[in-house]
């Protein structure tokens, strides 16, 4: 056991620890709902997912809590043993249940629980100094609450919440503009396949026309097979990077939807189906996630009972889900578009008739 006062201090020092554990906490979280640190996709089924983002505070705050009590009943040296028996407990639990929802190519969150866990260290460290020179700590018996302290207590507070702050809008900005120009470059790339379609019509007669009406049709020629292979691929690599980035929340949904429909033609291409399903076995080329949208697409088409507005919608359906990509599920409601055409058509069939 320590003096009272020590205990009073020791007390201080872990407060201060838990405020700012309470600002990386936000952080955390602040990275996984806005930064997207962790891939939330088809968090509405995975009740594992939400379990431990629930779980994870709760953790945090069953682990620093022996500190204080032991510290309220003046057992420093107890404070001493569970504050990092308590982190430790919450490493295991940050390593075997929230390390491995981290997006892969993320560091935020591992930056910030590191900074964490070296400030749980240095309160360590405190609380063991305080421990050893408490023979040596006198505090008055009626301690006054001055406006010296209250400054320099301020001054601490707002210096953790700007380096807090600091740390949270670089990161974010960093993030931003790495972002933008990534969508850049996805676009340009676009745009330099429409030019070589433009350049090489012949592959895309074979790959949309030749074949739109025989699904059994194959080029004899096998160079011309593989030139229009190639094709599709190029296709398909900018539709795995768009889908890609949309997972990253680098395309935003409205973007991604534009992308959505040109992924529907070419899955609903019958020649393009013949390579996908063939024995060459194309999809193996791709990432699991992509390959089953893919695959999804082509199976609405080949075994879609309704109309071809109706397959798109479905497929539509298939990829919001997929994606957890809510926006681009009502891509075909209010579309004024749709019905300015229905009624400028049916006026221009009217003065035809007349």
């Amino acid at each position: 056991m320590v003096p009272k006062n020590v205990a009073t201090m020791s007390e201080a020092i872990l407060t201060l620890f838990d405020v700012i554990s309470f600002l990386f906490l936000c952080i955390v979280y602040y990275l996984v709902f806005v930064g997207n640190a962790i891939s939330l996709r088809y968090w509405r089924r995975r009740k594992k997912v939400v379990a431990i983002l629930i779980a994870n505070p709760i953790f945090v705050a069953l682990a620093a809590a022996p500190a204080h009590v032991a510290a309220q009943h003046t057992y420093l040296f107890l404070a001493l043993l569970v504050l990092p028996m308590g982190a430790v407990a919450y490493g295991a639990f940050y390593f075997m249940w929230l390390r491995p929802l981290i997006k892969s190519a993320d560091f935020r969150i591992q930056t910030t629980v590191m900074m964490w866990g070296a400030m749980a260290a240095l309160t360590v460290t405190a609380l063991l100094l305080l421990y050893l020179g408490s023979d040596m700590v006198k505090v008055t018996a009626r301690p006054e609450l001055s406006y010296d302290l209250l400054i320099r207590s301020a001054s601490i507070l707002i210096s953790a919440l700007g380096i807090a702050f600091t740390y949270v809008m670089s990161s974010e900005q960093t993030n931003r503009n790495s972002k933008q120009q990534l969508y850049q470059t996805l676009e340009l790339q676009s745009i330099e396949l429409f030019r070589f379609e433009c350049e090489h019509p012949d592959l895309v007669r074979r790959l949309w026309f030749e074949s739109a009406g025989d699904f059994s049709h194959q080029p004899e020629d096998p160079t011309s097979r593989y030139c229009v292979r190639q094709y599709a691929c190029q296709m398909l690599n900018l539709f795995e990077m768009a889908t890609r980035f949309r997972t990253h929340r680098v395309l935003p949904q409205d973007v991604f939807g534009s992308w959505v429909i040109w992924i529907w033609e070419l899955c609903d291409c019958k020649g393009f189906q013949e390579l996908w399903l063939s024995e060459d076995d194309l999809p193996s080329n791709y990432v699991r996630d992509f390959r089953d949208v893919i695959t999804a697409g082509v199976r609405i088409s080949v075994s879609g009972h309704g109309t071809p507005q109706q397959n798109c919608i479905e497929f539509f359906k298939e990829v919001a889900e997929r994606l957890n990509c809510w926006e681009i599920e009502q891509w075909f409601a209010g579309r004024p578009d749709i019905e300015f055409s229905r009624k400028h058509r049916a006026e221009r069939l009217g003065s035809i008739i007349t």
